[in-house]
């Protein structure tokens, strides 16, 4: 018998439930869990397709720079045991919150803290202070 018996819920619940279905149930959790790292890092909702479209640039990433070394490992041995002893469904939660732990650290450190972060802020500063004085003194060009 179905745990749940809402006809509209209960074929999608009981294919969650197969292989394939928590296997997928997994890469959705990692796409999620990245989506809301790039949020979290950017501060800015455009922050989520920034992580999605350049997911494996971040991932390569977060190995040099983070906590990828650590985090992926963790993912994919809950996921082998996930699948394998058929853990409850709400369980995957533990993957959007390793994804979005990665992906924070990895794209807040890239884009604010890195050494070419740094070089890029000094060098807008220095732009902005050059356009300025240009628009002071129009004379001098």
């Amino acid at each position: 018998m179905n745990e749940i018996e809402n006809y509209p819920l209960a074929p999608f619940v009981n294919a969650l439930h197969t292989v394939i279905g928590r296997v997928i149930l997994v890469f959705v959790a990692v796409i999620i869990g990245s989506a809301l790292g790039g949020i979290t890092a950017t501060n800015h909702i455009v922050g989520a397709w920034e992580a999605i479209s350049s997911f494996f640039i971040w991932s390569a990433s977060s190995f040099l720079f983070s906590v990828g070394i650590i985090a992926f490992p963790v993912v994919f041995l809950f996921a082998l045991f996930f699948v394998r002893c058929k853990w409850p469904l709400w369980t995957v939660v533990v993957v959007v919150l390793l994804m979005w732990w990665n992906s924070n650290k990895t794209i807040y450190y890239l884009l604010n803290e890195s050494a070419g972060a740094k070089v890029q802020k000094q060098m807008d500063a220095m732009m902005e202070d050059i356009n300025k004085r240009l628009q002071e003194n129009p004379k001098s060009q």
